[in-house]
């Protein structure tokens, strides 16, 4: 018998949090991100929660990033805090600003979450595996 002996078990499986079964992959509803440009952003932790958090962007812009993508980046172990100066690649898509790359500064820690056509890593079929996280040296792998 492979596999554990006290009965838990293991598996492969994907999921969406509480999205009905046939709702798309990306978390935004749409399915399909529309990558017009790539833009970087550079700004300054301001606050941390388990479900929010608050960075206030170098043109003082407030930028709040929760949701899946905050979910994705806690579930790989990437870690932000109060004060972390960060640097992330993004574009807007329906005027929603999505994030595709994101380092912190202060750490050197690097998390690559969507592909280069914007698709999220947790979507799963992105042919990139599941989620890349580097450390230092701008988070080469």
């Amino acid at each position: 018998m492979d596999g554990p002996e006290d009965g838990s078990g293991y598996g492969i499986g994907s999921g969406n949090g509480n999205q009905p079964v046939d709702a798309p992959q990306d978390g935004t509803g749409s399915g399909i991100a529309n990558v017009d440009e790539w833009l970087t952003f550079n700004g300054t932790v301001e606050s941390v929660s388990s479900y929010l958090v608050v960075i206030v962007l170098d043109d003082g812009t407030v930028f709040d990033l929760d949701g899946r993508t905050l979910s994705y980046i806690t579930d790989m172990g990437f870690t932000l805090n109060v004060g972390d100066s960060v640097t992330f690649l993004g574009f807007y898509d329906d005027g929603l600003l999505e994030i595709g790359q994101m380092t912190d500064l202060t750490t050197g820690e690097s998390i690559t979450i969507r592909t280069e056509d914007g698709t999220p890593l947790w979507a799963g079929n992105t042919n990139s595996g599941s989620g890349q996280r580097g450390g230092g040296n701008g988070g080469r792998r």
